[in-house]
């Protein structure tokens, strides 16, 4: 699995209710989110193929209790897929009924297609002969169809407006560092401007800096940039010294030892922001 159907499964944990209410706003309105999430990775570790065990990383299972004041509760399989693949209605089909079949719950399958594909869009899995029919039908989401609603997204305040947006500039800036830098930079400038919380701007900032790479030397200039924007809006959460210092003290640890680098780290940290 790649790195980036990691961070989508790390910033989906950490924004479930945001990740509903986004893509899926009719499930969000069903569910008493007063009663809490859980989430049950390893139960559906337990049901999964023992060839897909430690590859599926960014399936993620939920149980949540539904409004309508019952002890009913409904288990949400929620699939990232980053690239095509034949049977992946099947798959979504198997998985569905091997957690039905042990829980004996309610099962709703999502899914949101990550990939550059338009047509790929398998959302039913059917059989039908000697008059038995199977019908297997689950809501999708594509990333690719919010490429024309650039606008609405810079203006959404729910934090997957960004993470959809980063996604689209990321397959638009590809194999250009300037582009790249300049997207990156406004994607993280909007996250202030949008007013999110420390832990939002860090977390969101987490996702951007996985998706949209720039080489070493360009990083360390758009963090320079950062770093001014933040003084004017008074909000030091990303360019801190000690962030800095720990990050290229890593760096240069590596190459001259942990100790000297982190000295290194943070005096570079110092004259970046302050000057020699």
């Amino acid at each position: 699995m790649s790195q980036s159907d990691s961070v989508w499964k790390d910033i989906v944990y950490e924004y479930i209710d945001d990740f509903l209410a986004f893509f899926f706003p009719d499930i969000y309105e069903d569910i008493d989110f007063t009663k809490g999430i859980k989430f049950l990775d390893k139960e559906l570790s337990k049901i999964l193929p023992e060839s897909e065990i430690g590859k599926r990383y960014a399936d993620i299972l939920i149980d949540v209790y539904l409004k309508n004041g019952s002890e009913k509760w409904v288990l949400i399989h929620i699939e990232v897929q980053g690239y095509n693949e034949k049977e992946f209605a099947k798959r979504m089909y198997i998985y569905n009924y091997r957690i039905f079949d042990r829980y004996n719950k309610d099962v709703a399958s999502l899914a949101i297609f990550t990939d550059d594909n338009y047509d790929f869009r398998p959302n039913e899995y059917k059989r039908k002969y000697w008059g038995f029919e199977l019908i297997f039908r689950f809501p999708i989401v594509k990333i690719l169809d919010y490429k024309d609603k650039e606008e609405e997204l810079i203006r959404c305040t729910n934090p997957f407006s960004d993470v959809v947006l980063t996604h689209l500039k990321e397959k638009e800036v590809k194999g250009n560092i300037d582009k790249a830098r300049f997207w990156k930079f406004s994607l993280i400038r909007n996250l202030y401007e949008k007013k999110y919380t420390k832990k939002e701007i860090l977390d969101l900032y987490k996702f951007i800096d996985w998706i949209i790479r720039l080489p070493d030397d360009i990083e360390k200039q758009l963090l320079v940039d950062i770093s001014n924007m933040e003084e004017v809006k008074k909000m030091p959460y990303i360019t801190t010294a000690e962030r800095l210092g720990i990050e290229v003290g890593i760096e240069k640890g590596i190459e001259k030892g942990i100790e000297k680098g982190l000295k290194e780290g943070i005096k570079l940290a110092l004259e970046i922001k302050f000057g020699g």
